[in-house]
């Protein structure tokens, strides 16, 4: 699944750490595969199944050719929610706590920098590309 990492529209190369964690918790199961196609390379599948915009999730049942377009969010609790829902199956892999970094903003900047608390402070930039 690389190609989502690497060569992916944005939103692709955003899921593509969630969508490998998944495929992790995954991993040893016998009834759940965690699977991707790349696209561009394989547009016979993407015609098949009607993708219009990427990245597009779809489930298959394993007893119908018809899937069902997954609808719900794209974190690991959302999908491990709809996995377990739709299957009865579990992830191995525990859903990691939300982040306790403090995200700062131009408002909120001057009450947590300056006062008596040490502060470490990484700005960053969504297109950068060192995520």
């Amino acid at each position: 699944m690389s190609y989502l990492a690497n060569k992916g529209c944005p939103d692709c190369k955003k899921l593509a750490p969630i969508y490998e964690e998944l495929a992790e918790g995954y991993a040893t199961s016998k009834t759940v595969n965690i699977a991707s196609v790349d696209g561009d390379e394989h547009k016979d599948l993407s015609v098949k199944y009607g993708i219009q915009g990427f990245p597009t999730i779809k489930y298959f049942d394993g007893k119908s050719k018809d899937p069902v377009d997954y609808q719900g969010g794209r974190d690991m609790a959302s999908f491990q929610e709809f996995i377990s829902t739709k299957t009865g199956s579990k992830s191995k892999k525990k859903i990691t706590a939300p982040s306790s970094v403090e995200m700062l903003t131009d408002g909120s900047f001057s009450g947590a920098v300056g006062g008596d608390k040490d502060v470490l402070v990484a700005f960053t930039a969504p297109w950068c590309g060192r995520e």
